[in-house]
């Protein structure tokens, strides 16, 4: 599971029609590189009808709660909603109309290369989501005549070796449900921790997010992370850095 997509933004606070225009523009102009086929994604239909009692999308919104697919010209325009588990690959756009951090974990959740933007409900539930992919403003990107660059990994150096040498080693359809993987996560968080390693609890659901692990996953490693930074030994922890996987990684991050 990894996402591959740009990810993207438009600043858009409360009901901003203009945002909405800005997002089916961009929807249509990729999903027009992606085999015509698009989604939208909102927390739960109910949103489209809130939507729609102000928006110029009216007529579409409507079409799209009643049937869950509409047609632009030869763009086919397809619904998501928080509760839908039926997407779990996607290769084209994908509008985020509002919902925040927990509507983007959804469509975090999908593989393949999938496009994102995001209409912000305010200017501050997307700012992890921002950080984690190295999102860029759309209108910033749109004035941007110089060559786009891949955003920076949330983490450098050792720390970007040993977790990937854990997602390497851990089931990531289940994340650290099985006793080896939680073993093996506590005995990398421990080690990062004790040497003091640069990076946070934070930066660390981050970079997992971005190397294939799955939200919910990813916040379960965090929520360890932050147990043991808080100077908590969790069950099977043994309160000492792995000596031999530090100078491990020390060595393969040169």
């Amino acid at each position: 599971m990894n996402r591959k997509g740009k990810s993207l933004y438009v600043e858009s606070v409360g009901p901003e029609d203009e945002a909405l225009v800005q997002g089916f523009k961009w929807l249509v102009s990729e999903a027009q590189k992606a085999d015509n086929k698009g989604l939208v994604a909102v927390t739960s239909k109910a949103n489209l009808d809130n939507i729609s009692h102000w928006s110029r999308f009216k007529d579409l919104l409507g079409a799209l709660k009643n049937s869950g697919v509409v047609r632009s010209g030869a763009i086919s325009i397809g619904l998501l909603t928080a509760k839908d588990k039926s997407v779990r690959q996607w290769d084209g756009p994908i509008l985020v109309i509002y919902g925040g951090q927990a509507l983007l974990n959804v469509v975090d959740s999908i593989s393949g290369t999938a496009s994102v933007l995001y209409v912000p409900w305010n200017d501050e539930d997307h700012l992890d989501w921002v950080d984690t992919w190295g999102a860029e403003n759309l209108n910033a990107k749109s004035t941007n005549t110089g060559t786009s660059t891949t955003p920076e990994e949330p983490t450098q150096g050792v720390v970007f070796i040993a977790l990937s040498s854990l997602t390497q080693s851990v089931n990531l359809n289940t994340g650290i449900v099985h006793p080896n993987d939680r073993e093996n996560a506590i005995r990398t968080l421990e080690t990062l921790y004790r040497k003091n390693a640069d990076v946070t609890p934070e930066k660390i659901r981050q970079q997992m997010i971005r190397m294939g692990w799955a939200p919910e996953h990813a916040e379960e490693l965090k929520k360890l992370a932050e147990m043991i930074w808080e100077g908590r030994r969790p069950r099977g922890s043994t309160g000492k850095p792995d000596e031999h996987t530090w100078s491990y990684w020390q060595s393969k991050s040169k």
